[in-house]
């Protein structure tokens, strides 16, 4: 998902980052392997592809209700103690995907809507 991603914004003449769902800039960031992304250092994203952090914008964009409901029946089952994140990037069309981290595992992909491209 992450070469797929990173090949569509390097046509697209753009980057992609992981988006916070919520405001998590109090928690801190919860680590997991690669947080800081790809090692690609261009365009203007300092942190490369794939970046995430609780301190990016939030992402503003259509969530589908199922997805909504996915999230809300994980975040209750692990008791709110983690992150979810939305792929973006800079294009017109992004490939939106749905992430969920907390401290000590590695970013779990669990859904995923509008893949024009997919």
């Amino acid at each position: 998902m992450d070469e797929y991603l990173t090949n569509l914004a390097i046509k697209a003449n753009a980057y992609w980052i992981w988006k916070p769902f919520r405001d998590y800039s109090n928690q801190g960031m919860a680590k997991f392997p690669g947080h800081s992304g790809y090692d690609i250092k261009q365009l203007d994203n300092p942190d490369g592809h794939g970046s995430c952090s609780p301190y990016h914008h939030l992402y503003n964009q259509y969530i589908p209700f199922y997805i909504l409901m996915q999230v809300k029946e994980i975040d209750d089952y692990i008791n709110h103690q983690v992150q979810f994140y939305v792929s973006d990037y800079a294009a017109p069309k992004p490939d939106p995907f749905v992430m969920v981290t907390t401290r000590g595992i590695e970013r779990f992909i669990f859904g995923a809507w509008d893949e024009p491209g997919f």
